[in-house]
């Protein structure tokens, strides 16, 4: 046999080889792609609902919070509000419990803490305790926003500000 035989059974030899290890090494590269692309979903799916639910707690203490110093004027939470931050601090107890796993450790110590305004504080003056609850629920939207933009520039291509 001649050296370009040779070298043509070499070539497909070597084609017939490699097909299998660069399909693997595709079929691997598309799976770790789609799981990474999948957590930062999950990811940025906890951070919105963290966002939302933080933002009806903030809205229902400051509603409160001016009903209580200006009754004449403000009438206190509707009981569609009241309904909405019960469901809002179920939903926030529900991400912090698993917010290890999806947010960051900030993130969910600022959940938390705006969680345990609803069981603290009870012997203070309604008026501290309102402004200090209200207070929280900023500091945690701060925070939260701040971790979900971390993730939005790792991840370089979800929509939002």
């Amino acid at each position: 046999m001649s050296l370009e035989g040779w070298i043509d059974v070499g070539l497909r030899l070597l084609a017939i080889l490699s097909a299998p290890v660069v399909a693997y090494l595709a079929v691997r590269w598309a799976l770790g792609r789609y799981k990474s692309e999948k957590s930062w979903e999950l990811q940025s799916q906890a951070y919105i609902r963290a966002l939302e639910s933080l933002s009806v707690v903030r809205r229902y203490y400051a509603v409160q919070y001016d009903a209580y110093t200006a009754p004449q004027v403000y009438l206190g939470a509707s009981e569609g509000l009241k309904e909405e931050l019960r469901r809002a601090l179920l939903e926030l107890e529900k991400i912090a419990s698993v917010g290890p796993y999806l947010l960051s450790a900030a993130a969910v110590d600022a959940i938390n803490e705006t969680t345990s305004h609803q069981y603290d504080n009870l012997n203070t003056v309604p008026e501290d305790y309102l402004e200090s609850a209200h207070r929280s629920a900023e500091r945690a939207l701060e925070v939260v926003r701040g971790e979900a933009q971390k993730v939005h520039k790792a991840v370089g291509g979800l929509s939002g500000p």
